[in-house]
């Protein structure tokens, strides 16, 4: 029996079952975590959307301010007042063309897509 007893405690490593059961426990952990990292990076992408759309909102006005005719307003004259995004078209009524971020001007207000999505306005409250 003595010698049975000094097998086990000299035994170096892990059985085949140990492993499978440490694999098996990060997997699960693994299944649990990746799909929350994922909505937080989504959540990150739609805050800085927002932002942006803010910022795009802010260039118009100033732009609107300037001008008598919105008619007259193009990308260029929007993008004179962002350093980090830029606006691709500038169209009156209707709807969107294209992708990336677009304003439409309707009636005496306006609206900024970004990739035909509307972000601005936002029916969202502010946090």
């Amino acid at each position: 029996m003595m010698e049975i007893s000094e097998g086990f405690r000299k035994r170096k490593g892990f059985t085949l079952i140990e492993l499978v059961l440490v694999v098996a426990i990060i997997g699960i952990l693994a299944a649990i975590v990746i799909p929350k990292f994922t909505s937080v990076a989504d959540d990150a992408t739609d805050t800085a959307d927002l932002a942006s759309a803010r910022t795009i909102a802010s260039a118009v006005s100033i732009v609107l301010s300037e001008t008598d005719d919105i008619r007259e307003i193009n990308a260029s004259q929007i993008n004179n007042y962002l350093s980090n995004i830029k606006v691709n078209n500038v169209s009156q009524g209707g709807t969107t063309n294209g992708s990336g971020w677009n304003v439409v001007f309707k009636d005496e207000d306006f609206e900024i897509y970004k990739d035909g999505e509307m972000k601005f306005p936002n029916d969202e409250k502010d946090n």
